[in-house]
């Protein structure tokens, strides 16, 4: 199953290539971030990539901004806790 960063499964290379052209080297990546591998269907990946190219964005961008919406939706779990 292909993941965030791509198709390469496994991969422990200091460097990432998201897959949309985007080259990601972590001596540039922003230090309060974190970087995460996630399986998902090829279908929702197509999906998410075409989605993304035809709003301008990266997936990457794309992916971020929809766990952004998700985490902001749930906020209130966080509160229960």
């Amino acid at each position: 199953m292909p993941s965030v960063e791509g198709d390469r499964d496994n991969d422990n290379s200091d460097d990432a290539d998201d897959s949309d052209g985007t080259y990601l080297s972590d001596s540039c990546a922003n230090k309060h971030m974190k970087r995460v591998n996630v399986q998902i269907p090829d279908e929702i990946h197509t999906r998410a990539k075409v989605i993304a190219v035809l709003k301008g964005t990266t997936l990457n961008e794309y992916l971020e901004q929809a766990i952004r919406e998700a985490v902001d939706r749930d906020k209130k779990t966080l509160k229960n806790l």
